[in-house]
């Protein structure tokens, strides 16, 4: 029984960290967001959830740091679209995708 709590506590942490961190992106504080999942990820090393969120949320923070940087070079805003591209260079593993824009 003792097992069986500890496990349930041990699950509803993690789904807590989780929705922290989505929390956070939802607000485009994506550095913050990647952080409290990486955090996480380091105190329960073996939680897939945590880890699939951890690499959702990077995924997530460049597609959509891309797309806001490409509007604003398109509305001629050049010095936001650059800071938006190196914010989404600290997320895209390789640099493939911001290296060709910045």
């Amino acid at each position: 029984m003792a097992a069986l709590s500890l496990l349930l506590l041990t699950a509803c942490a993690q789904q807590r960290i989780q929705d922290e961190a989505q929390a956070r992106a939802r607000l485009g504080d994506y550095e913050k967001a990647t952080q409290i999942a990486d955090d996480g990820v380091a105190k329960y090393p073996d939680s897939a959830l945590l880890r699939s969120s951890s690499l959702q949320l990077r995924n997530e923070a460049l597609a959509r740091l891309l797309a806001e940087a490409a509007t604003a070079r398109a509305a001629g805003r050049h010095d936001d679209a650059q800071k938006l591209l190196e914010r989404a260079a600290r997320f895209d593993s390789n640099g493939q995708r911001t290296r060709s824009l910045l």
